[in-house]
C-alpha cells in the first residue's frame, strides 16, 4: 500500500470570511406624531477550506486525492425593521403626557453548505472534520414584538447643600379637578445617592467650633423615602 505522504505531512485550516452590516432610518414628523422608521440588514460569510491534506481512501482507491479541500460554509444572517411613533397630548397634567408606540420585525437564517465530494467520500480528508451533505440545510426564524408606552417628561434639576446629594429627578402629575381644587402626586430627588455617611462639609465647621461630635454621620436612608428622594401626595385648595 502507497502513502501520499510517506514522509508525513502537517494539514493546516484556512477560512475565507465577509462580514457586512448595512443600515437605513428615516425620521419625520406627520400629523403631530414623531415616526422613526429603520432597517438592518448583516451577514457573516465563513468559508472554510483544509490545506496541506489528504483522503487517504480516496487516494487507496484512486490513486490520487487532492491536498486542499472545501469543507463548507457558514452563514448568518439577520434582518431588523423598526417603527416607533410618539406624541405629546396635554391632558391636564403638570407636563404633557407622551404616548409612544412601535413594533419591530427580525428575520434570521442560518445555511450550511456542504463541503466537497472528495472531502467527505471514503473516510473523508485528514484533519479538520467539515460538513457532510447531511449537515447541510437552510435554518430560519422569524419573530415579532410591540410596544406601548405613556410616560410623563420627568424635570431634571440640580441638586446641591452641605450634605453632598449627587443629581436627582423630580417627577409631579398634577391634575386640576376644579376651579378649587388640584391633586398632585410626585417624587423628589428619586434617584438621590448620597455618596458616604461621613459629610466632609460638616466635619470641617464642627472641627473649628471645637465640637467633640467631630464625626457626623447622617442615615444611609432618610426617613421620607430611599438615599434622600422622597414622595408626596398633596391637594392645593383655592378659594
Amino acid at each position: 500500500m502507497t502513502y501520499q505522504y510517506p514522509y508525513g505531512f502537517s494539514p493546516q485550516e484556512a477560512t475565507h470570511e465577509i462580514d457586512y452590516g448595512l443600515t437605513s432610518r428615516v425620521k419625520s414628523k406627520m400629523v403631530g406624531w414623531n415616526w422613526d422608521v429603520s432597517t438592518t440588514y448583516g451577514a457573516d460569510d465563513v468559508k472554510l477550506s483544509t490545506i496541506h491534506s489528504g483522503n487517504q481512501g480516496l487516494y487507496a482507491a484512486t490513486g490520487a486525492s487532492p491536498t486542499d479541500f472545501y469543507d463548507g460554509r457558514l452563514k448568518a444572517t439577520q434582518w431588523t425593521s423598526n417603527l416607533d411613533l410618539n406624541r405629546d397630548f396635554k391632558v391636564g397634567l403638570a407636563r404633557p403626557l407622551n404616548v409612544a408606540f412601535g413594533a419591530e420585525y427580525p428575520r434570521d437564517t442560518y445555511p450550511i453548505e456542504a463541503g466537497s465530494f472528495a472531502f467527505h467520500t471514503l473516510g473523508g480528508a485528514a484533519s479538520y472534520q467539515g460538513f457532510t451533505p447531511s449537515d447541510a440545510g437552510t435554518h430560519d426564524r422569524t419573530n415579532y414584538a410591540g410596544y406601548v408606552d405613556f410616560a410623563v417628561k420627568p424635570r431634571i434639576v440640580e441638586s446641591g447643600g452641605i450634605f453632598g446629594a449627587l443629581g436627582g429627578t423630580i417627577l409631579d402629575l398634577s391634575y386640576q379637578a376644579n376651579k378649587h381644587l388640584n391633586l398632585e402626586i410626585g417624587t423628589n430627588k428619586l434617584f438621590n445617592r448620597y455618596p458616604n455617611q461621613t459629610n466632609g462639609t460638616l466635619l470641617y465647621y464642627r472641627r473649628r467650633a471645637f465640637d467633640r461630635d467631630a464625626v457626623f454621620i447622617y442615615p444611609a436612608f432618610s426617613p421620607y423615602g430611599f438615599d434622600g428622594g422622597y414622595y408626596y401626595i398633596r391637594a392645593r385648595v383655592q378659594f
